[in-house]
């Protein structure tokens, strides 16, 4: 015999719920095939589903728009504070300054590389450092340095850095919202499960085909193993390599690209 599996994806779950209330309504209010708790536990579950799925994906929206402003930024300010260092190394160097000045900028006093700016985590700190380096050096009497001088650097690395901030900021809404799917998903789970043996119970009397047959209009999934595909088509069988028929993909989000239609203030989004 065949046997069933929940949905494991955001799309299978929302179909499976979708298809079992739409029967459950044509059975009408006095069907006990799904108990009426149940009914309104899906429809409960449903909508919040929805509603964690669009914010979820408003959030990878944001995101992503958030991570492409900062990439953007970044250049600009890459090239701004590793020029700036390279010109405080060739003022070292000509004599301009002391090497011992360098240690305001967390630099090396002997050493004229450049340090690592390839991330932006590092180039945020760096850029801070050298701020900080020229403010308190001047603040000693040195002269500022020009072509770049640190005005026009921080015109090109303050936007940077708060962009940074904003994209930290966007990031950990992702994975709040992302933990919301995760728990939801669970609960769906949970409630199908529960639904799909109501279902079972109520044809269990019923020759097996008979039975799976109408289990299927309620939205169960059935899935036959490799021998008994086998059996069932004969010779017409071809062995496509996988254990059971139609895999599912691994879990995704669904795109939703509308928002839902009912008010987000009437929802509990608390478990």
């Amino acid at each position: 015999m065949p046997y069933r599996r929940l949905p494991k994806t955001d799309s299978a779950r929302l179909k499976a719920l979708n298809t079992v209330l739409d029967r459950s309504k044509m059975d009408g209010i006095y069907s006990t095939i799904v108990s009426q708790k149940s009914q309104h536990d899906a429809e409960t579950i449903l909508r919040k589903y929805e509603q964690v799925l669009y914010e979820y994906k408003q959030a990878n929206d944001r995101f992503a728009t958030s991570n492409k402003k900062t990439q953007q930024l970044s250049q600009k300010a890459r090239l701004y504070v590793s020029h700036f260092i390279q010109v405080l190394n060739m003022c070292v160097i000509r004599g301009e300054f002391q090497a011992q000045c360098k240690e305001l900028y967390s630099l090396e006093p002997n050493s004229s590389k450049v340090p690592d700016l390839s991330s932006d985590i590092k180039l945020v700190e760096w850029g801070n450092k050298i701020i900080k380096g020229e403010m308190q050096r001047q603040q000693h009497g040195g002269v500022p340095i020009y072509n770049p001088n640190i005005a026009k650097v921080r015109v090109f690395f303050d936007p940077f850095a708060s962009q940074v901030e904003e994209q930290k900021i966007q990031r950990n809404s992702v994975i709040r919202y992302q933990t919301d799917v995760t728990k939801t998903r669970e609960a769906v789970d949970e409630i199908l499960c529960d639904i799909w043996n109501q279902v079972e119970q109520a044809f269990s009397d019923l020759e097996p085909e008979e039975s799976l047959e109408k289990c299927k209009e309620y939205g169960l999934v059935y899935y036959y193993r490799r021998e008994e595909k086998k059996k069932l088509f004969g010779e017409d069988y071809v062995d496509d390599g996988e254990e059971f028929d139609d895999e599912e993909e691994d879990e995704t989000l669904v795109e939703i690209d509308k928002k839902p239609t009912y008010e987000m203030g009437t929802l509990d989004l608390k478990f």
